[in-house]
C-alpha cells in the first residue's frame, strides 16, 4: 500500500473541491448570490472534479491512451455483476413504495442521468474507486476498504451543509454517511468483480438518478433490499478474481 499516493490523492481532492465549494458556500450563506445563480452551479461543477483531477495526476501514464485504459479496462464477462447490482439497487428504492416522484419525465431523467454521470457523482469514481480502492485493497479486504473510504468520501461533501439552498441541508449528516456507505460498498463490489472504473462511474450516476426519481420510503422493503445488497457485496468480495481484461 502506497501511503504517499493515498495522501497525495486525498490532499489534492480536498484542496480542489473545498476551494470551489467553499466559495460557493460563502456566496450563498452571505446572500451575495442566490443558490439558483448559474455561477453557483459552475462552482459546484468545478469542485466536483476534485477526485477526477487528483486521479489523473496520479496515473503513471497520463496520455490519452493511458487515461482511456484506466477508465475503460474491465474483466471479460463481468457486465452481469454491474447489471445485477444496478437492478437490485433500483428495485430496493422503487419497491419501497412502487411510486415515481410526481413530474418525472423520460427526457428529464435522461438529461439528469447524463449530468450525474459526468459531473454529479459518477466522475468521482475515478478517484475513490480508481485510485484509493486499489491501494487500500493491498492491505485490507474489499468490504473493509469500502468502509474506510466511506469516511473521507462523506467528509468531502461537508461544504454542502454550509451552502444556503443546497438540498443536502435537509438531510441529517449521519443519514447521509449511511447513504454514502451503502452506495460505496456496492461501487466497491463492482470494482472488485469487474475491475472497471467505468462501471463504477455508471453505477454512481444512475444510482443518484434512482434516488431522485423513486418516491422511496424507509420501510421493511427498503431494509430487506439493503440487506440483500450487503450480503451480495460480501459474497462477491470473497470470489476468486478473474485476470482477463479487455478495453
Amino acid at each position: 500500500m502506497d501511503k504517499n499516493k493515498i495522501i497525495k490523492y486525498l490532499v489534492t481532492t480536498y484542496v480542489i473541491t473545498w476551494i470551489f465549494w467553499g466559495i460557493r458556500a460563502f456566496l450563498t450563506s452571505f446572500n451575495i448570490l442566490a443558490f439558483e445563480n448559474p455561477i453557483i452551479f459552475i462552482l459546484y461543477a468545478l469542485g466536483s472534479l476534485g477526485p477526477t483531477i487528483a486521479a489523473i495526476t496520479l496515473l503513471e501514464d497520463k496520455s490519452l491512451k493511458g487515461i482511456k485504459k484506466f477508465i475503460f479496462n474491465h474483466k471479460k464477462g463481468t457486465f452481469i455483476y454491474f447489471l445485477y447490482f444496478l437492478v437490485v439497487y433500483t428495485l430496493t428504492f422503487y419497491c419501497s413504495t412502487f411510486k415515481i416522484v410526481e413530474g418525472t419525465t423520460l427526457v428529464n431523467s435522461i438529461l439528469h442521468a447524463i449530468m450525474y454521470i459526468v459531473i454529479g457523482g459518477g466522475n468521482e469514481e475515478l478517484g475513490w474507486r480508481g485510485i484509493l480502492q486499489p491501494e487500500l485493497e493491498k492491505k485490507f479486504s474489499n468490504f473493509v476498504t469500502s468502509c474506510i473510504i466511506t469516511v473521507p468520501w462523506a467528509l468531502w461533501h461537508i461544504p454542502f451543509w454550509f451552502t444556503k439552498g443546497d438540498m443536502h441541508q435537509e438531510v441529517p449528516f449521519l443519514l447521509f454517511v449511511f447513504a454514502v456507505f451503502a452506495m460505496g460498498i456496492v461501487a466497491g463490489a463492482i470494482k472488485k468483480t469487474t475491475n472497471s472504473v467505468f462501471y463504477c462511474v455508471l453505477f454512481h450516476g444512475l444510482s443518484n438518478l434512482v434516488e431522485e426519481v423513486c418516491a422511496y420510503d424507509t420501510n421493511y422493503i427498503l431494509i430487506i433490499g439493503f440487506l440483500v445488497i450487503l450480503a451480495s457485496t460480501i459474497y462477491v468480495s470473497r470470489m476468486k478474481p478473474k485476470t482477463e481484461e479487455v478495453i
